[in-house]
């Protein structure tokens, strides 16, 4: 419904009600199974982007009925920013994700991908690989609330120098993260940090979306290049000295698409 067609308000109601349930399962009970690493993180992603759809449409109140504003007025809690905030970091603290990455990096969990031995935890990947795609998940909605400092908080125990870390296993995993990291550091004027971060992410996309073009998320991937491009514009224009740090073939891009606006 999402992908295809303006859900109504009803709908949104109806899809926080499924998430809740959902959620409510997988911290309460004994998920026993192995789920992809790909469907994980489209559930936290999902998430957030149904919750940051709904307040583009609660913001918009001259297009609402009268009957909708009084209906939103009795939503309360639906994808209200402290119940997904809750969410998020409910899976963080359930899973034990960061006591783990502090012990060894993410070495161990990006050697199995999160799956976990038949016998071992239950033998389900479901929680801990949750609760550490939740950790990007509150670097996003951190940047949509424009709490950079607290989005920069959430990454801090993953490392992103790590290019064997769990969240490059999920090719749009790996691009949300370098986008809103470095989106985070541009606002926070730390401009040789948002440019370095931005490389990277970009020289990833580079290298991989020609293998995608058949793909679900191929329109994404090309979007968020986009944005990236653009926010790499705003960061060289602000520090002209980064521009040493960037690849070759991302400088070129770069000056091909927004020469004359870092000029100006």
């Amino acid at each position: 419904m999402y992908a295809k067609l303006q859900p109504t308000l009803d709908q949104r109601i109806q899809s926080w009600e499924t998430y809740c349930q959902l959620f409510g399962i997988i911290l309460n009970r004994n998920v026993n199974m192995q789920l992809p690493n790909g469907w994980l993180w489209q559930m936290i992603d999902e998430f957030i982007y149904q919750f940051q759809s709904f307040c583009q449409y609660k913001a918009k109140l001259f297009q609402r009925t009268a009957g909708e504003i009084e209906q939103l007025k009795q939503c309360g809690e639906v994808w209200s920013p402290l119940a997904v905030l809750n969410y998020l970091q409910t899976f963080v603290d359930k899973s034990g994700i960061v006591a783990e990455l502090q012990r060894d990096g993410g070495k161990s969990l990006a050697e199995t991908e999160g799956y976990v031995e038949s016998g071992k935890g239950g033998g389900s990947n479901v929680l801990k690989v949750l609760g550490y795609f939740a950790r990007i998940g509150l670097l996003r909605v951190h940047c949509i609330l424009g709490d950079y400092h607290g989005g920069l908080q959430a990454m801090e125990p993953l490392d992103l120098h790590n290019k064997q870390g769990l969240y490059t296993k999920v090719t749009l995993c790996h691009i949300s993260t370098s986008y809103y990291t470095g989106f985070c550091y541009l606002m926070m004027r730390r401009y040789l940090d948002a440019i370095r971060v931005f490389n990277s992410g970009l020289s990833f996309i580079a290298r991989i979306k020609q293998y995608h073009s058949r793909s679900s998320g191929y329109d994404q991937i090309l979007q968020k290049m986009e944005q990236m491009y653009a926010l790499l514009a705003l960061a060289v224009a602000l520090c002209p000295a980064g521009t040493k740090s960037l690849e070759e073939n991302v400088h070129t891009s770069l000056r091909e698409k927004h020469a004359e606006k870092i000029q100006r």
